[in-house]
């Protein structure tokens, strides 16, 4: 790892401030980022110790899982932070936390570090930015987060636990008025052959049923939102024969 931002003043040593990656010792992804000031070895002791006495938190569970397997989490530096490194440790390890998920790894961190300090200033950010500039994630760490992700689908036990979670929860006005202009707007639907404009969506799916389409108007309104971003994604969404759009003035 380049370290370049280290002076011939600073002196790397077990107790140097440093941030960290928990890993699984089984798929090699890491699971957890951290900061500590302490060896290494030392911290991964304090996590299994902390993790085997409460196990209440998404990372202690896993690794309790771990344990349980006859395995332990791997630890490994990430960056060392002597003093002449821009920037504080909790805005090093919430850029860490936020670019390892930007990059697709399920962390298990509750928070988004910094001890909840997620938005560091412009100027931190670009210092960071060019800091990092030019690492490349190794070969391997790309194929076994392509195999760890392949065919992953949201089971059914997973939405409901999902579904639970949300229910009850209000939308913002925001929400609302944002749904309420996109649901009350009008659309095309086009089975290539044929071309239908309905006032809405709850329209839409009274005629489409006379045609013998039976199609909620909450699937309708999904597969506007689907055409106009068809990057978001999705799980075991059901390819339709027909196509739903908006009309666009």
């Amino acid at each position: 790892m380049a370290i370049s931002s280290f002076t011939s003043r600073d002196y790397v040593s077990p107790n140097m401030d440093k941030i960290y990656k928990l890993i699984d010792p089984i798929t090699l992804l890491p699971r957890y980022i951290g900061f500590t000031s302490i060896p290494l070895q030392r911290r991964l002791e304090n996590h299994i110790r902390t993790s085997l006495a409460y196990n209440t938190t998404h990372k202690e569970r896993w690794i309790v899982s771990v344990l349980k397997q006859g395995k332990k989490p791997l630890i490994e530096l990430v960056r060392y932070l002597p003093k002449s490194t821009p920037g504080t440790w909790d805005e090093w390890e919430t850029y860490y936390i936020q670019k390892y998920r930007e990059l697709g790894y399920d962390l298990t961190n509750g928070t988004g570090g910094g001890e909840g300090v997620v938005h560091p200033s412009e100027e931190t950010r670009e210092k960071i930015r060019q800091a990092n500039r030019g690492h490349i994630m190794p070969n391997q760490t790309r194929e076994a987060l392509a195999k760890a992700n392949k065919n992953r689908l949201c089971t059914p036990e997973t939405r409901a636990k999902i579904g639970l979670k949300n229910k009850g929860k209000q939308r913002s006005e925001y929400q609302k008025n944002l749904y309420k202009e996109l649901y009350s707007k009008p659309l095309i639907v086009t089975n290539g052959d044929k071309e239908y404009r309905f006032k809405n969506a709850d329209e839409a799916s009274v005629e489409l049923a006379k045609l013998g389409v039976i199609i909620k108007p909450q699937r309708i309104r999904f597969l506007v939102r689907q055409y106009i971003n068809p990057k978001k994604r999705t799980y075991n969404v059901k390819k339709s024969l027909w196509t739903y759009k908006p009309v666009i003035p």
